[in-house]
């Protein structure tokens, strides 16, 4: 879910290419960008943090990482 879904506020474009990168993260890195311990958790998790930068041995192209993770922002 998107930080807006996640916070109760309205939902647009901008939080389907939040959960389209979250989908390519999870893709590429084997895990979500951001879990926590509990289902509330990681909903404040999306509200609050930014997820980790891939690890380096991914090879994930700097162009790919930087569209992702910029989709990642709040």
């Amino acid at each position: 879910m998107s930080p807006e879904q996640c916070s109760g506020d309205r939902i647009g474009t901008a939080s389907d290419i939040y959960s389209v990168a979250c989908v390519f993260y999870e893709a590429l890195s084997g895990k979500p960008p951001l879990a926590g311990a509990s289902p509330m958790d990681t909903l404040m998790k999306h509200i609050n943090e930014d997820p980790d930068p891939f690890k380096p041995g991914l090879n994930i192209p700097p162009k790919l990482e930087l569209a992702i993770m910029t989709a990642l922002n709040k």
